[in-house]
């Protein structure tokens, strides 16, 4: 959410130092230039000015450093999504003018008669920009009539579990199947992991083996205060991928194989997803854009540590732990989430379901985002 007033007014000024004189070429054809709106120019005059040579083109990374500066509020993060959302920047220059433009188009003011108040206007904000890669994440009005029953299933197995569906961790996911992940963990040099193995899935710190998967597992508050489950999936649910050259071209995401996302491969089976989620954390490589350039980096090795000065309700063991034992929690927490909607839906609609979700909020959202503001 950008505060334009203030874009405009309360911070471009601060960076006017950096401007150079001169009018590009490249602006002086009515064409390529916008009508030009109070919001917008101040700072466009500012980034034409460092255009110097005419192609209406600026690096990216000092595009980036200058609109931070000016908006404060907008962490680089952000405004690299926003990026990667428009289609006015590759890997490393932005066209600016448009972009501009562009960011500013969301703010959408329409005017309406009112016959007490002349002249006045209707202002709706809505946060457009809200990450929605969890398609169960809301109650949705979804035509669909399996996708309520669906829901209430699910409900009733989360709020009242019984015996029969709430089973021990190693029932799900199994000791044949940790006996794997530990040894891909070890095979790509991940350390602490047999610590893990003997204190964190068999011994009594965590007996993660032995939890049972709703009552000890997936309503258990402590570990969502320890970031074992969260932070793994803030990584890895949907990575941002770019192309390992420079290119306008922009690839899909990549998902990390889970029912809270917008993976698009076979869930029909516990042992389809295990073998994707392997194949996705241990053996895909990603070039994704970092501080550095772009890098290519697996999954398993784009955790991060979860301090204990952050996140205090995490021990000391499992800080130093933290890469392996969060690796182990996600894959428990996938593996119980799948196995779930199996039981609810054990014909496998919840995977129609899921999809045409999906389609609503996340694969069409830039499209039925445009037409929601088109409409009068």
């Amino acid at each position: 959410e950008i505060p334009a007033p203030r874009f405009v007014t309360g911070r471009a000024s601060l960076h006017s130092h950096e401007c150079e004189s001169g009018m590009s070429a490249y602006y002086k054809e009515k064409k390529r230039t916008p009508t030009p709106d109070a919001r917008t120019e101040p700072i466009l005059e500012i980034l034409r000015r460092l255009d110097t040579s005419g192609t209406g083109l600026l690096q990216r990374q000092r595009l980036v450093k200058l609109i931070h500066g000016l908006v404060p509020e907008m962490s680089p993060q952000s405004i690299e999504m926003l990026m990667d959302s428009s289609l006015h920047a590759d890997q490393v220059n932005v066209r600016y003018q448009e972009f501009i433009t562009w960011l500013f188009e969301g703010v959408t003011a329409l005017r309406r008669p009112n016959e007490n108040l002349e002249g006045s206007i209707s202002v709706a904000t809505w946060n457009v920009a809200a990450v929605n890669n969890n398609p169960f994440e809301y109650w949705l009005a979804h035509d669909d009539p399996s996708y309520v029953n669906l829901m209430i299933a699910v409900e009733t197995c989360l709020a009242s579990p019984s015996e029969a569906w709430d089973v021990p961790v190693c029932e799900i996911f199994t000791e044949e199947m940790f006996q794997e992940l530990k040894d891909l963990m070890l095979e790509h040099g991940i350390h602490g992991v047999k610590e893990v193995e003997e204190s964190m899935w068999r011994g009594p710190d965590l007996r993660l083996r032995d939890r049972r998967v709703v009552s000890e597992f997936i309503k258990d508050k402590s570990l969502g205060s320890k970031r074992l489950i969260s932070m793994p999936d803030r990584i890895t649910n949907t990575v941002q991928v770019v192309t390992r050259a420079p290119s306008e071209y922009k690839p899909p995401p990549a998902c990390r194989p889970s029912v809270i996302n917008n993976y698009l491969g076979d869930l029909s089976t516990l042992e389809a997803w295990w073998e994707s989620w392997k194949r996705f954390m241990f053996l895909e490589s990603l070039a994704v854009r970092t501080q550095q350039g772009v890098s290519i980096r697996r999954p398993c090795h784009m955790l991060e540590p979860i301090p204990r000065s952050k996140y205090p309700a995490i021990s000391e063991k499992e800080e130093r732990l933290a890469i392996p034992l969060q690796i182990l929690c996600q894959a428990i927490f996938d593996a119980i989430l799948v196995h779930l909607m199996h039981y609810c839906s054990p014909d496998g609609t919840w995977q129609v379901v899921k999809s045409q979700i999906c389609d609503h909020l996340y694969r069409c959202k830039a499209q039925r985002t445009m037409e929601i503001l088109e409409t009068k």
